[in-house]
């Protein structure tokens, strides 16, 4: 083995990294006791991260549609709902099997009221005093006119074009009466399917139901108590049970992201060792890589439920690709300090070297991650900005584990002569140390005019290929298959066949401004042709109708000019029972707040005890599509009574707001981040032509991204649109380690310089970028569809940047150094 005299340091960052290898070789076990310290104190803070799936947590809480959300909640409580279905051919078993059930759950602290009976007595009761005023006028006088003709003394002078005209007027306005008795009869007492097999029974939560793990544990007690009920009932075996609604739905998502994420992340952290195992060889040299890692992800993580608390649908996936992405920075310095050993330089020598040089190109890559990642912490949407704070902290955390328990790590190892023989063997660095530069070599007969023409057609296509990109607004197709859950839903959709929550809600401070919204809405649905959104609203005075003592005088007029003969010379049965309904009015008393059955008084009832009424907005649209969704937020846009305003709110709204902050955002923090990363090269290299330099590989591979994209047709979505801003800080990571290193040896002043600097760090940065990419091919193989669209773009964009970093941008640098050289050589000469 060759022996090198010490090396010489003369940047600032060399000197510093030559004093703190000096101190840690003279104490190493210091840096990793306050390491062990900090790290046992950050795992309780760690722990208690937590996955919440609800977008309304990545919008901000200032937002009117979020701000309002909680304070709807908080009065009316949740428009969420589960739906408990029986499935028995006896529908009578069933339906005494839900009324058990219901008597068993509605006293616990989740439910606040159960339905499963239509109000049929009340209705058939108090229809007449649905009816409008003018109507009941224009029936009396028809009645009127019927009783007079009844009596056998009236002469009917009328032609026969004006009878047949009036007949013809009052079969019309009998059949719209006739059709609504005719609903009314053909309603169900219960909740039941057409054919009787299903019986149904709709759950309404508690406020307190505000988040997924109180959501999980309602949708359990349910499954619990209607199994237990089932058994200790000695109900028929062959009962199916179901249970279906919208907060079935929320569950099964969170379980979908939770299963998705863990499986993803032990695959993905499998396959990164695996690939370790593989390059380096020794387990000795897996654990001087991974303990510097753990100790700065327990860092990261702790310092992410500190200053966060909570994971979102886009953060919870750094948890799968965290591993491998901060093991990169690991991979580089380990790989120098092999190599350097292997050169024959002394562990101090060695350790030196490794940050003096190598060390700091993985700060500036770290530096440069991080900082593409941290652009995104202005963003409204926390899908940006919690991803950008949580991975620009770890970038950090890493870097800095690194730095300071590498050094140690190896020092320590050295001293124990059986890992050191372990560690050190004449393999060297990461891989096949003859590899690289082979490759480096063939790379070397390529022309550099082949580079360039390859530059413009990846710089053209890319052009082409963002124009054919598509935003992809359906949200449908980004939740998870839960073919259990649609089962389910399907099963729900026999027995209503109509829609069971709000698309909105608005709160009112009393019954006269509920109105006045609801008018408002109202004028807006009637001034809508081009794009319809609102079916019908529904406030307190569509169940209470005002004007009933005017109603009940036309009512009771009616019900006196009903007489016997009439009703026996009436055409019909049907109009008999009718004519015998109006007759049996003469008792109808007002309809008050005590008889409105319990459900509908639930509904209208503020838990906070307030005078507050809701105003309920339901809608014909697709609630999952974005494009739909943003349609319908703009017909239940703010409404001013009395000066002042009221906002609607439903995950609807949270949805068209959270897609409106995404795209008007998305793009911008996409600028933003390589404008931050030009800007740390700058600081790096005090020099533009040496950034734009570094940032050749970055934007070939990003117009690599854009036609693989485009090929594949991949489309953009809520998940992986933050992605891009990622991809741009994970991306330049290669290319910048090649110019490092490619500056260090000489840059265009040497020819040779780009393929030696190929054959020393190609290993590994494909060890690097493997095992990132090995993350999110992970997320890229979930079924979770959302899941897998931030894993497929993720996945092409790396690979992208990583086939021009170590192909083309080598001979880009080659080119520059022929340039160089010729114009040289006449000064020589």
């Amino acid at each position: 083995m060759i022996h090198h005299e010490p090396p010489v340091i003369t940047d600032a960052f060399g000197r510093m990294a030559t004093r703190w290898c000096g101190w840690v070789a003279r104490h190493p076990w210091t840096p990793l006791a306050i390491a062990l310290l900090v790290t046992i104190a950050a795992v309780p803070f760690a722990a208690k991260l937590k996955i919440d799936t609800d977008f309304k947590r990545m919008l901000p809480e200032e937002l009117p549609v979020v701000a309002h959300a909680d304070e709807t909640t908080a009065k009316i409580g949740g428009i969420g709902y589960f739906t408990v279905l029986v499935e028995h051919d006896d529908t009578d078993t069933s339906i005494r099997f839900i009324k058990e059930l219901s008597a068993r759950v509605e006293p616990s602290d989740f439910v606040r009221v159960t339905a499963y009976e239509n109000p049929i007595d009340f209705m058939q009761e108090h229809q007449l005093l649905y009816a409008p005023t003018d109507k009941l006028k224009e029936l009396r006088e028809a009645i009127d006119k019927e009783r007079k003709r009844a009596n056998p003394f009236f002469v009917d002078l009328r032609t026969a074009a004006e009878k047949e005209a009036e007949k013809a007027d009052r079969e019309e306005r009998l059949a719209k009466v006739r059709e609504r008795r005719r609903q009314l009869k053909e309603m169900t007492r219960y909740h039941v399917s057409e054919d009787g097999t299903l019986v149904a029974m709709q759950v309404r939560p508690l406020s307190a139901i505000t988040s997924v793990h109180r959501t999980r544990d309602m949708y359990q007690f349910l499954v619990d108590e209607a199994e237990a009920l089932k058994r200790e009932g000695g109900y028929p075996e062959g009962m199916k049970l179901y249970v279906s609604g919208t907060l079935r739905n929320a569950v099964e998502e969170y379980k979908a992201v939770v299963s998705n994420v863990v499986e993803s992340a032990w695959v993905s952290a499998l396959l990164v060792l695996l690939m370790l195992l593989i390059v380096f060889r020794r387990p000795v040299r897996l654990f001087a890589l991974l303990v510097p890692l753990v100790i700065g992800l327990i860092w990261a993580i702790s310092l992410a439920a500190i200053t966060i608390g909570y994971l979102n649908l886009i953060t919870a996936t750094l948890m799968v690709v965290l591993f491998g992405l901060g093991i990169d920075h690991g991979i580089h310095l380990l790989e120098r300090y092999l190599r350097e050993r292997t050169f024959g330089y002394s562990v101090p020598d060695a350790l030196v070297l490794t940050l003096a040089q190598t060390g700091k190109a993985t700060l500036v890559s770290g530096l440069t991650t991080a900082g593409g990642f941290m652009v995104m912490i202005w963003a409204d949407f926390k899908g940006f900005s919690h991803l950008g704070l949580i991975a620009g902290m770890a970038m950090l955390t890493i870097i800095i584990a690194y730095g300071a328990l590498l050094p140690p790590i190896l020092i320590l190892l050295e001293r124990v002569p059986w890992l050191r023989r372990r560690m050190m063997t004449d393999d060297g660095g990461a891989g096949d140390p003859w590899f690289w530069p082979r490759v480096s070599r063939a790379l070397g007969a390529v022309p550099g005019s082949v580079a360039v023409g390859i530059a413009l057609l990846i710089a053209v296509g890319g052009a082409w290929a963002v124009t054919q990109l598509n935003f992809n607004e359906n949200f449908d197709v980004l939740i998870a298959p839960a073919p259990e859950s649609k089962a389910a839903l399907a099963k729900q959709g026999e027995v209503y066949n109509y829609g069971l929550r709000p698309a909105a809600v608005y709160v009112a401070p009393d019954d006269a401004t509920a109105e006045a919204i609801a008018d408002e809405l109202e004028r807006r649905k009637a001034a809508d042709q081009d794009t319809p959104t609102l079916e019908h609203i529904i406030t307190l005075g569509d169940v209470i109708p005002p004007e009933q003592e005017e109603r009940l005088k036309e009512i009771h007029g009616i019900s006196a000019q009903i007489s016997e003969a009439m009703i026996k010379k009436a055409e019909d049965e049907e109009t008999r029972e009718f004519f015998q309904e109006l007759r049996d009015a003469a008792d109808l008393t007002p309809i008050t707040w005590e008889k409105l059955p319990k459900p509908v008084q639930v509904i209208f009832t503020p838990l906070d005890g307030s005078n507050d009424r809701p105003v309920f907005v339901f809608s014909t649209i697709n609630r999952k599509n974005g494009s739909e969704a943003r349609i319908f937020a703009e017909d239940v846009r703010p409404v001013e009574v009395n000066g002042a305003t009221y906002f609607a709110t439903s995950d609807t709204l949270i949805l068209a707001a959270m897609l409106d902050i995404v795209l008007t955002q998305g793009l911008l923090i996409f600028a933003m981040s390589i404008l931050t990363i030009a800007l740390l090269l700058w600081v790096q290299f005090r020099s533009l032509r040496d950034m734009f330099m570094a940032l050749i590989p970055l934007s070939l591979g990003l117009g690599l991204m854009a036609i693989l994209l485009a090929l594949f047709s991949v489309d953009v979505n809520f998940y992986n649109m933050a992605i891009f801003a990622a991809v741009v800080g994970m991306g330049i990571d290669s290319g910048i380690h090649l110019y490092n290193r490619w500056v260090d040896i000489g840059g265009a002043d040497t020819p040779g310089a780009a393929l030696d600097a190929l054959g020393e760090v190609g290993a590994p940065v494909t060890a690097s970028i493997a095992t990132t990419a090995v993350g999110y091919l992970a997320l890229a193989l979930s079924d979770h569809p959302g899941l897998h669209s931030i894993g497929i773009l993720a996945f092409i964009g790396l690979a992208g940047c990583y086939v021009a970093s170590v192909t083309l941008f080598p001979l880009i640098l080659c080119l520059f150094e022929r340039v160089k050289a010729r114009r040289a050589a006449p000064d020589a000469d």
